[in-house]
């Protein structure tokens, strides 16, 4: 019984072995499976970071490009504005500089005597001065407006009358003076003033003779520097006289335009 018991020993000795060597193959296998499955899992792991740094790259992009975009589109902004500040400025020195300039050429304007007859105008001239249609030339005077109501033919109506301070020309001054003495009342005289008849007043205006086709008689801008006219701010006027026939007038004018000098 012992030898036959010695006999079975080695293949158990050998079954034995067989199982050491199937649990280490099972070992190394598990080993295997476990670090390829591990490395499966880092691949992914780290494809997955490297999508989420791409992804976090993209959008960190993006809204750097919408910061810049929009620094941009504030910069343009700016720029118009500063445009616009600049325009404005502009402005504001031009309208402060014809400020100046205005007040400078008013206090120039403020000192200048009208009567002083400073300008160079070009004038017709004559050795007669005849004033009732006899003569052409041309005169100037200076002085201010008078209103009077007066009757003509019965009836009253208000005429207007320059009178005149100073002459340029006194043969111009001594033939109003000879008309008047001579009884011809459509001008007069008060002391040193001699009273120039330039019509009538009528409807805020003033109304004369039209002796010339085509030639005013009196423009507007005249017209409302006689009537603005004071002693204190007198004009200074150029008187035109022509050639014409007598005739009956109630608005009556010897002159056949006045302009301002």
């Amino acid at each position: 019984m012992s030898e036959e018991k010695k006999s079975k020993d080695p293949d158990k000795n050998n079954h034995r072995g067989l199982k050491i060597f199937l649990f280490i193959l099972l070992v190394l296998f598990l080993l295997m499976l476990t670090s390829g499955i591990s490395s499966f899992g880092v691949y992914w792991w780290q494809k997955g970071v490297k999508n989420n740094i791409k992804s976090d790259c993209e959008k960190n992009e993006n809204v750097l490009k919408d910061s810049i975009n929009n620094q941009k589109a504030k910069l343009d902004q700016c720029e118009d504005e500063r445009e616009d500040l600049n325009k404005q400025l502009s402005d504001i020195k031009n309208i402060v500089s014809d400020s100046e300039e205005g007040s400078e050429e008013g206090d120039q304007t403020a000192g200048v005597n009208p009567c002083e007859f400073n300008k160079e105008v070009a004038l017709k001239t004559t050795t007669t001065y005849g004033i009732f249609g006899d003569d052409e030339f041309d005169t100037v005077v200076c002085g201010y407006a008078e209103l009077k109501d007066e009757v003509v033919f019965d009836e009253t109506q208000t005429n207007i009358y320059f009178n005149i301070a100073k002459f340029v020309d006194e043969e111009f001054k001594d033939s109003l003076q000879q008309g008047i003495s001579e009884g011809n009342t459509i001008n007069q005289q008060e002391g040193e003033i001699y009273k120039f008849n330039l019509g009538c007043y009528k409807n805020d205006a003033i109304e004369g003779i039209q002796y010339e086709d085509g030639v005013d008689y009196i423009d507007s801008a005249t017209q409302q520097a006689i009537l603005n006219s004071t002693a204190e701010n007198p004009v200074a006027l150029i008187l035109s006289f022509g050639e014409h026939y007598g005739r009956g007038c109630d608005c009556c004018n010897l002159a056949h335009q006045i302009k301002l000098y």
